[in-house]
């Protein structure tokens, strides 16, 4: 889900690329200049039951502006051996 800056709502979009790493989340989607930045950001879940959240990001388009690169950070760096999944909204990525 991302926000549309000149409604104010936040919509659907679909998400490429999406890379998990230790210190955070890196994803691409089809630009559109009205759409911008995640909404809500993402969460990372450990096995253990904890939540890891974001401590920044940002989104910027490509330079023929058909396509939104994104990276999030997490608050901390995670072992990719504990987590069970992330969150993006109510969209839940498992992780095996």
């Amino acid at each position: 889900m991302v926000l549309n800056n000149n409604t104010e709502e936040v919509v659907p979009v679909m998400m490429k690329n999406i890379v998990l790493t230790n210190t955070g989340l890196r994803f691409s989607y089809d630009y559109d200049e009205e759409l911008f930045g995640l909404d809500p950001e993402p969460v990372v879940y450990l096995r253990n039951g904890a939540e890891i959240g974001w401590s920044d990001g940002s989104v910027s388009p490509t330079s023929d502006r058909k396509t939104l690169n994104g990276s999030y950070h997490w608050s901390i760096p995670v072992s990719l051996d504990d987590v069970e999944s992330v969150s993006i909204g109510e969209t839940v990525i498992p992780i095996s």
